[in-house]
């Protein structure tokens, strides 16, 4: 199941609401989304129509709007909730880090908690058991709006270990077997592979060199040089 396939108009409605745009916008979104027809392409060509309400097919001029107002709620949920979880990631000077700061730069701290692309994404935080929380926080959030984890395709990562690292670890999500409430745990355990970072099938730097090197300012060809004031 591709929760971006058909999107739960829920999900939408209540990411107007909680940013404080107008309520007219849900009402247009649900007079354009009623009695939709849907056709299904088959050898034998179209089928007679299908008639639903209420959803927003992928491809759809709106449908990357909704998904990206949705998933920020999860977001922006993540960041409340890793301010007071200890093992959070967040990005600060070494003069910060010390306890020593020498300018007004150097008390600023930046939380790193997630990066998304479509229906990829990745957590970062600094202990396992945080990942774990965050990990099972997410799967509740998108749980409530049709959204659900490809365990198949998920991937744990962990950059320069302090020591030998197990080659899977268990991740908790939602429990979706009938008769049993999705509330209960349900543990995956997923590969966990060492200074290695993927997302949309490409390969991310993991070490600072290779960092350093993308905030190397490109040089200007000489010709430029003589008109341009740097």
């Amino acid at each position: 199941m591709k929760g971006f396939d058909y999107l739960a108009p829920e999900g939408f409605y209540d990411a107007i609401e909680a940013y404080g745009l107008p309520s007219t916008i849900s009402d247009i979104d649900k007079a354009a989304q009623t009695n939709t027809h849907v056709f299904i392409r088959t050898a034998h060509g179209l089928t007679e129509p299908i008639i639903v309400s209420g959803v927003a097919k992928q491809g759809g001029p709106i449908s990357p709007l909704k998904s990206t107002l949705m998933t920020s709620m999860g977001h922006r949920y993540l960041n409340d909730v890793a301010s007071m979880t200890p093992g959070a990631l967040t990005l600060s000077s070494s003069s910060c880090s010390r306890g020593d700061p020498h300018l007004p730069d150097d008390l600023i701290k930046l939380p790193v908690c997630m990066t998304e692309a479509t229906n990829d994404s990745l957590i970062f935080t600094c202990t396992i058991p945080t990942l774990q929380t965050f990990c099972l926080l997410e799967e509740s959030f998108q749980y409530a709006y049709g959204w659900l984890t490809n365990w198949q395709k998920t991937v744990a990562y962990i950059l320069s270990p302090s020591a030998q690292e197990p080659k899977t670890i268990s991740m908790p999500s939602i429990t979706l077997t009938a008769g049993v409430s999705p509330m209960v745990i349900t543990n995956h355990d997923v590969p966990l592979l060492v200074n290695k970072l993927e997302l949309k099938l490409m390969m991310l730097p993991t070490d600072i060199m290779s960092f350093m090197t993308l905030l190397t300012p490109l040089p200007f060809p000489s010709s430029l040089d003589q008109h341009l004031s740097l």
